[in-house]
Formats: C-alpha cells, structure tokens, sequence
C-alpha cells in the first residue's frame, strides 16, 4: 500500500515522442472485456503542432495506416504498461490557458472489425487455422490455450471477427485482447498466480457481490488486466475471482483508480 502514491506516466507516440509525466500532464480512461479489444480515451495537455501532426493517420492506397501510442503508468514504486495500440482517431480543444490532444486509441480494433479471410481449411486443427488467420492480418498472437482444439473436416471463414468467435465456441474457449496482442483461454480456467486485494492493499469501497461473481474498486493498479486472478478479503468476502471487464481511469493531475467485474472460481 506505501507504493500507491505518487503517480507516474510515459507516453510514447509513433514510437519517437516521449513525454513523461511529470512535467507533462496525462490521462486516460481504458474499458476492457472479454471477447473485445480494449478501447482507451488518453489526454496530452500542451502537445507542440509537430505532435498533433504525428497523431495523423497516413493513406496508403485504399487502406490507412495508423500511428502508435504505448503508455506506461502507475506510481513510482510500481508502474507498468498500460496502453499499447494505434490512435484512430484524435481531437485538440482548449480547456482554460492549456491546449489538450484527446486521443481515441484501438487495440487494432479496425483490423479485427473488418478483416476479411475469405479462406477455406480442411482437416486442419483450431489451433493452426486461428495462428494462420491472426498472421495474415499482423494481429500478433499470445498464448492461445484451448478448452478442447478440435480438428475441422471443412471451415470457410469469410471476415476473421466471425472465424475467431467460431473457433472460441466450438472449443469452450474465450478469448481477449491486450496491449495489441490477442490471446485465447479455456472458459474453464486453469488458476496462476493470484493479486491479494484487501482495504490496506489496494482495495477501496465496499465490494458488491453479483449473482457470478463480485464488482470491485481499487486504487489504480496497472498490473490487473483482463483474465487476472484476484484474492479479495473483505469482512463480507473472502474468495478468489478472474477479471472479465474492468474500467481505468488515471490521470497526473487528478484521481485514479479502478472498477472490476469479476466470477468466482
């Protein structure tokens, strides 16, 4: 708990501009789910046109390429990244005497949205099939864990959206998207290594129990994503849960913290 103080942010954008925080002031507001890529909303306040300017996707033929962003954040003591994506779309305002560039950054959603496969695989397994289409649209591949691989006399996958869900479905299996890298899990879990959350380790507010699972609070806490297993004890729960949807919000010039959904195991 003496860690969770004084935050503490980089950002890098199109891979050559740095801005550390402090002096610069960041923020951002990050919604992730299982099954989805993540979406996050970030703050530059003060950027120089030159920066605005990189925030520019740049046409290529019919299609658009689009410039990254990474952030790293949390407190001195205890930081990480948080944000790994590409800026589709972005906007200046001015809020008082400060100009701020809001950032609307995808994990490569456009990729995964409207990717087209139009490939026909027989008698080739789930495994192989989901490795070959995330490489054809340079969506980079983490683990992929299977509930049950299965071997496909025939499958034809038209958009990769629907060829993802499929292989999901047919072998109990979800999957998610981090920090641009996509990974697929068993729906029933296999335990790792669990975050212990309690009123003087990170956990603020009451927990509320749900009809699965628990809805959590906590001081910003970088290091728990989606699929995390966490250790809640409380007065009223005491129980181990894996994370399917959160929300972050930081920020170096004012609040930051964090809401959780999580089911029981």
């Amino acid at each position: 708990m003496n860690k969770l103080f004084n935050t503490t942010a980089q950002m890098t954008i199109a891979g050559t501009r740095e801005f550390n925080a402090p002096p610069f002031a960041i923020e951002f507001e990050q919604s992730f789910e299982i099954g989805k890529p993540s979406s996050t909303t970030a703050k530059l306040y003060n950027p120089a046109p030159d920066t605005i300017k990189a925030c520019e996707a740049i046409r290529k033929g019919r299609s658009f390429t689009y410039p990254t962003v990474s952030i790293d954040a949390g407190y001195v003591e205890s930081q990480g990244t948080c944000v790994l994506g590409e800026i589709i779309e972005y906007k200046v305002s001015q809020s008082g005497p400060d100009k701020v560039l809001e950032m609307k950054i995808s994990d490569k959603t456009s990729r995964w949205a409207n990717a087209l496969i139009n490939k026909t695989w027989r008698n080739t397994k789930a495994s192989v099939i989901l490795s070959e289409m995330l490489s054809s649209v340079g969506i980079d591949a983490g683990a992929a864990e299977f509930g049950q691989d299965k071997l496909y006399k025939t499958l034809s996958v038209r958009y990769l959206k629907n060829g993802i869900k499929k292989i999901a479905r047919d072998t109990n299996s979800e999957f998610y998207f981090d920090n641009g890298v996509f990974t697929m899990v068993p729906q029933s879990p296999r335990q790792k290594k669990v975050i212990s959350l309690a009123y003087d380790s990170g956990l603020i507010e009451r927990p509320e129990k749900t009809k699965i699972g628990v809805k959590f609070n906590t001081l910003f806490m970088y290091q728990i994503v989606i699929n995390s297993y966490v250790q809640i004890t409380t007065d009223t729960i005491n129980g181990i849960f894996r994370v399917r949807r959160g929300k972050k919000t930081f920020s170096t010039i004012g609040s930051s913290q964090c809401e959780f959904e999580g089911v029981e195991i």
